[in-house]
């Protein structure tokens, strides 16, 4: 169950953890995580691991969607691929930063092109957190834990 968006699987036993995973704890996921990426693929599979981490996910196919969304909606944290067409990841966090200081801080970047100097750039310009694709489940919960507010992770332990 390490990497995760390599092999297309989330573990060994070909299980993805899908909609029913909390249905037997009758438990609802307490952390909203906003999921966005332009890739079908990458969007379904994260979905699926966001839902085994026991997180409640929500999909944005571009910064534009994600805006809308976040307008509506009070997120945890938001998983944002880095480069979308429409509005990218760097815009919408650009945007958040402005309008929604408390919501910018949310933001966790994922990309597959972390060895690109243009990307590396950004990334480093913009400060927010980052996982690179293929990503580790551990370390994606450990950042989705790290940027959430302290009063829903208190309660999504107890």
């Amino acid at each position: 169950m390490e990497n995760l968006l390599g092999s297309g699987k989330l573990n060994e036993e070909g299980s993805s953890g899908g909609a029913d995973s909390h249905s037997e704890s009758g438990s609802a996921p307490t952390l909203r995580v906003l999921i966005v990426d332009d890739d079908e693929v990458v969007l379904s599979v994260t979905t699926e691991v966001i839902r085994a981490l026991g997180y409640e996910p929500d999909e944005a196919r571009d910064g534009a969607e994600a805006l809308a969304k976040i307008n509506e909606t009070e997120y945890d944290a938001i998983l944002c691929d880095l480069r979308m067409p429409v509005m990218d990841g760097e815009v919408l966090f650009r945007v958040l930063q402005e309008r929604k200081p408390h919501i910018a801080k949310r933001v966790i970047f994922s990309t597959g092109d972390t060895g690109a100097q243009s990307s590396h750039q950004i990334l480093k310009r913009l400060g927010a957190p980052f996982i690179a694709k293929p990503f580790n489940m551990d370390e994606l919960d450990a950042l989705i834990k790290s940027v959430a507010p302290a009063r829903k992770q208190s309660e999504s332990e107890s």
